[in-house]
């Protein structure tokens, strides 16, 4: 039986900027009324995936913010239970001096994302993108590198701590649920949803041949998942 799907967000179910289809809504809709576990997860505040839940009308999903770090049971104010994953205080330190010195050096040409744990970076245009890729790359703290996960994307940058990723988050919320391995569907598009491919039976990629089934768009992912719970679960 397949008894819990975990979906990213940006590239996957939406591209950024861009709204969730409605045909993608139906879906996960009628994944829902059969009583399939959704959870989505991204590495945005966990607060944009509780208005990104009410506006796709979902009843009960698991939300899952920032790489992983912060797990909501349920998308209303408050949630039923929060589990947020702290990181040390010499993590927090280094983060607050890496900000500080980005802040300092690109000045109002980067907004900081207002996350709880991990640092995410926007710079404002690709010049500046760049620049600030060379900055990481060159930044003289080694333990940035040596303690944490830089995930470049293609407008941020994620600086997170080795002791978060969401297939650790994967894991914990299969605990939580009840749910085994081999109940589970994973879908995402990027290096950073591969850590959660390990904790899925299924793993399904958007352009990322990592994954043990790899799409060019959602629309066609979600058909093959939908194919997936009727032969899986009606032979269940």
């Amino acid at each position: 039986m397949i008894k819990l799907i975990i979906l990213d967000v940006d590239n996957t179910l939406a591209y950024p900027g861009k709204s969730v289809s409605e045909n993608i809504k139906r879906t996960l809709k009628k994944i829902e009324l059969k009583k399939i576990k959704l959870v989505l997860i991204s590495g945005k505040p966990i607060v944009y995936l509780c208005g990104l839940a009410s506006q796709l009308n979902l009843k009960n999903p698991i939300l899952c913010g920032e790489n992983g770090a912060c797990i909501y049971t349920s998308h209303r104010f408050p949630p039923k239970k929060q589990y947020i994953e702290s990181s040390s205080k010499e993590e927090n330190q280094i983060l607050k001096t890496l900000q500080s010195d980005i802040l300092k050096t690109f000045k109002e040409d980067v907004w900081i994302q207002p996350n709880m744990v991990i640092l995410t970076i926007f710079p404002r245009n690709i010049k500046k993108f760049n620049e600030l890729e060379r900055f990481i790359d060159e930044y003289p703290d080694e333990k940035v590198k040596q303690k944490f996960t830089i995930f470049k994307h293609s407008d941020a940058f994620d600086i997170v701590p080795l002791s978060i990723n969401k297939g650790k988050a994967l894991k914990k919320i299969k605990i939580m649920e009840g749910v085994k391995k081999s109940e589970v569907i994973a879908v995402g598009d990027g290096e950073n949803d591969i850590p959660m491919f390990s904790e899925a039976h299924i793993s399904i990629g958007i352009n990322l041949p990592n994954a043990q089934h790899n799409f060019t768009d959602i629309f066609e992912a979600m058909q093959y998942i939908e194919r997936i719970i009727i032969r899986v679960n009606n032979n269940g």
